[in-house]
């Protein structure tokens, strides 16, 4: 099964229920729960009261989240460098990472959208050297073994 929501959507205490209703269905949260700058300002805003609420769904151990690039949630600079680098990070993957660890992170490569937002290998670079991930071993999780066991791929 697979369903799409907003930020606002998740962060609603009826999906809440309709998640713990179901602990033995395997959530997947995408693009960070839904932060999205372009249809979800408020989520990627101080103080992040929506993404704060959804983030609450780590309680259930049958819940995963999902990030793609910075650019996602992040103004983007004008002109885009070879080196994408953003003046401002709101620190949507600290919260993430505090929630879920990286144990139930998993990057997606937002492949084709990122191709016209900051590019695939930006978008990858800008993941893997964020200051989150600190130390090999939670990058081995959230770049590939997350992603292995969720979908039952080893």
């Amino acid at each position: 099964m697979q369903l799409t929501t907003s930020m606002e959507h998740t962060a609603d205490p009826s999906f809440q229920s309709l998640v713990e209703e179901l602990p033995g269905c395997t959530i997947v949260l995408e693009h960070l729960a839904g932060a999205y700058r372009p249809q979800s300002p408020a989520s990627v805003t101080a103080p992040y009261d929506d993404y704060k609420k959804a983030l609450t769904l780590a309680r259930f151990s049958n819940t995963y989240i999902k990030f793609g690039g910075l650019g996602e949630f992040c103004v983007r600079p004008i002109p885009l460098a070879a080196q994408f680098d953003f003046t401002e990070v709101p620190p949507l993957m600290e919260m993430a990472y505090e929630a879920f660890g990286p144990k139930r992170m998993m990057w997606g490569s937002d492949y084709p959208p990122v191709g016209g937002r900051e590019g695939y290998r930006n978008s990858l670079q800008g993941v893997m050297e964020h200051p989150v991930f600190k130390s090999q071993d939670d990058k081995d999780w959230a770049f590939g073994k997350t992603a292995m066991e969720v979908f039952k791929l080893a």
